[in-house]
């Protein structure tokens, strides 16, 4: 177990409880919410993989393509980095870095939601 993870295991923030009946009717204490992410459950080492490639390149060129296509006005970060430099791929760079934060949140939220956990997907 990482140290971190034990000293902050007993923290009270560290836990997310919707009532707070103390724990009388014999119920499972709450999960601490870091475990989900300092050691997390998952099941399928191939879905976090395919979740960000599709997050993080997939669905932003789709974006881009798409707005392109339909002549619809660019959002914002996909403004050039460099206003100098207007050649081939300008678009390349903002869009995988927009897509690399999309990729972190898709990510941790589906940490935080348990998702990759085969409760979580198998039906």
């Amino acid at each position: 177990q990482h140290p971190l993870h034990k000293s902050l295991h007993h923290h009270p923030l560290n836990t997310l409880s919707l009532s707070n009946n103390n724990n009388n009717n014999k119920s499972p204490p709450p999960d601490p919410i870091l475990t989900r992410f300092l050691s997390p459950k998952i099941d399928d080492r191939g879905l976090p993989i395919a979740d960000t490639l599709i997050a993080q390149i997939i669905a932003p060129s789709f974006q881009v393509f798409w707005l392109a296509a339909n002549h619809a006005p660019l959002p914002t970060w996909l403004t050039p980095l460099s206003t100098s430099l207007f050649s081939r791929g300008t678009m390349v760079s903002p869009t995988l870095i927009h897509g690399a934060q999309l990729a972190s949140c898709w990510l941790l939220g589906a940490l935080a939601a348990r998702g990759y956990e085969s409760a979580a997907f198998d039906v």
